[in-house]
């Protein structure tokens, strides 16, 4: 059973939903369309008025439209009926929220309800995406990056001399062994760093010759994080399909490449070597033969 407070986003479902209705807000998709998405991702939250997270479900979709700005029909008629006949209520008084906690509740509800009832201008709807996110790497490219104690420049800083913490001691270096688009749209990458560090700028051979560390799992590079990462291209290496997976199976319990681009999780949270973590495979397992 997840964590539940008298606020709207004051449970894990809605905790993660957020993120994710924000991702698919950006897509050029209509409400239905968004809801399907949604429904599908949250199967059991979305279907089964038995479930505990299943009025949450509904309110937080219909919550997260308004707010956006996109008419979502099914969304709002779920989200107002959860709240008319009492059936968000009664599934928090069935989990043993508290009276008082109750009464919280049902004033937030009070206050939800006439702005889920309001109506939608989809005039004002912003940041949608008019196509897909461009790639700014490919499979097999080699890119090498300034480190320091063993990490990546933080490209949440603005600059490297911004980061205080930062101070170059070599260089790494990795190799994008998968990307893709979530969602049709959303660009992310599996870009994987080697378990070293670099005296000097590092070679094609020598990325050949190296072995991956722990920083294998999918995130995204905005064309931003990239400049703040100062990314190099040093060449590529032909990557076989799929053979990260084969080679690292552990990937099946890592984050999912449609999670990160939902997260927006950068590429920057990968530059960093093993310092006694797992240790990845040869880069040459990940090679065509």
């Amino acid at each position: 059973m997840g964590a539940w407070g008298t606020g709207l986003y004051a449970n894990d479902v809605a905790r993660d939903l957020r993120p994710m209705l924000a991702a698919l807000a950006r897509l050029p998709i209509d409400g239905a369309r968004l809801t399907e998405m949604a429904c599908a991702r949250f199967a059991d939250a979305a279907a089964n008025p038995d479930d505990e997270d299943h009025t949450v479900f509904w309110l937080v979709l219909a919550d997260q439209c308004a707010q956006k700005h996109i008419d979502a029909p099914e969304a709002r008629g779920r989200a107002l009926a959860a709240i008319d006949t009492g059936a968000d209520l009664a599934m928090l008084r069935a989990l043993e929220m508290s009276a008082a906690d109750l009464r919280k509740r049902a004033t937030m509800l009070d206050a939800l309800r006439p702005k889920l009832a309001a109506p939608v201008d989809p005039a004002r709807r912003r940041g949608v995406l008019r196509q897909p996110q461009p790639f700014l790497m490919q499979s097999g490219d080699c890119l090498a990056f300034p480190m320091g104690n063993g990490k990546g420049i933080n490209a949440y800083f603005p600059s490297r001399d911004a980061d205080k913490l930062f101070r170059q001691d070599g260089w790494g270096a990795g190799v994008v062994c998968e990307l893709g688009r979530a969602f049709d749209y959303l660009a992310w990458y599996r870009f994987c760093v080697l378990d070293e560090t670099f005296a000097e700028r590092p070679t094609l051979a020598q990325v050949r010759a190296g072995r991956f560390g722990p920083g294998l799992s999918a995130c995204t590079c905005s064309a931003t994080h990239y400049k703040r990462m100062e990314l190099e291209p040093i060449g590529t290496l032909a990557v076989t399909e799929g053979a990260i997976h084969r080679a690292v199976p552990e990937l099946a319990q890592a984050r999912a490449p449609e999670d990160a681009a939902i997260l927006d999780v950068s590429m920057c949270n990968n530059l960093r070597t093993g310092e006694g973590e797992f240790r990845g495979p040869p880069v040459a397992a990940v090679l065509a033969a």
